[in-house]
């Protein structure tokens, strides 16, 4: 009998996979008896990146955060060893040419809706700055919040004005004390844990009342770089739920325009 118990316990702890690892252990005190464990705060995964190669990718597929057999689930990454300067170095994501096209698309876009032109942007996010770069270029009012330091240091290099770069990690951003016209999040919901997102949002509609966002889906190959792929509906969802309602559909271009999404009252 106890046996066969020990062979069930064993064939389920193999379905299950292994226990959800939990950051390292920083120290471990007593006080009046009880035990007191610290961990870290986040945990180091340095990736190598290259023109030849990635180790980011792997084969825990694209909800990797949340499935206990990979070594990374539940863990908050430090995002200076995920993202190295190699990640920003010329990283035409998106090219020059689609950065452009995009920032005519949001004015067209923005000034149909609200029959004015879009005037002031705060970007959430400046990936390689080619975005960052045509909103300077064309003399846009706008503050680029970049949580990197490589990212940052990328933003010096192509001549973004030290006074238009914001550091700050997107999941403990504070609140700005200015609205802008357009709040501008793409590609980048999909980098942060599945616990911040409301956070993400948060970020957005604090600071105006359109917001153009993006986030992508998991029909792309597994990388520890996309922690929370999620469909737009539930992009939909939450930001229905926080008090902006309303949404345009964009035509997707460059990955980067799946929706601008309106406070309640506003459309």
């Amino acid at each position: 009998m106890f046996k066969r118990v020990r062979r069930a316990w064993r064939s389920a702890k193999r379905r299950l996979g292994p226990k959800v690892g939990r950051h390292r252990l920083v120290k471990e005190t007593t006080r009046g008896g009880l035990r007191v464990v610290e961990i870290a705060s986040e945990e180091t995964l340095a990736l190598q990146i290259d023109d030849k190669s990635d180790s980011g990718y792997h084969r825990f597929g694209n909800d990797w955060w949340l499935q206990p057999r990979c070594p990374q689930s539940f863990k908050y990454l430090n995002i200076d060893t995920m993202y190295p300067d190699a990640y920003f170095d010329g990283h035409g994501h998106p090219a020059d040419q689609a950065a452009l096209d995009l920032v005519h698309y949001m004015q067209s876009v923005y000034r149909t809706l609200f029959n004015r032109d879009l005037r002031s942007v705060l970007e959430l996010g400046s990936g390689g700055g080619e975005i960052t770069k045509v909103l300077s270029d064309r003399n846009l009012d706008f503050i680029t919040v970049e949580g990197t330091d490589a990212g940052v240091r990328r933003l010096h290099e192509i001549g973004i004005a030290p006074e238009r770069i914001l550091q700050h990690n997107l999941k403990f951003m504070p609140a700005l004390d200015r609205t802008f016209d357009l709040v501008m999040c793409t590609e980048v919901a999909e980098h942060i844990e599945p616990f911040f997102a409301s956070k993400v949002v948060e970020n957005c509609i604090r600071h105006g009342d359109a917001v153009w966002f993006s986030a992508a889906d998991r029909n792309r190959a597994a990388h520890y770089h996309h922690i929370n792929e999620l469909p737009i509906a539930a992009w939909d969802n939450l930001f229905a739920h926080m008090g902006f309602p309303c949404f345009v559909e964009l035509d997707g271009r460059h990955g980067r325009a799946s929706r601008v999404y309106l406070r309640k009252g506003m459309a």
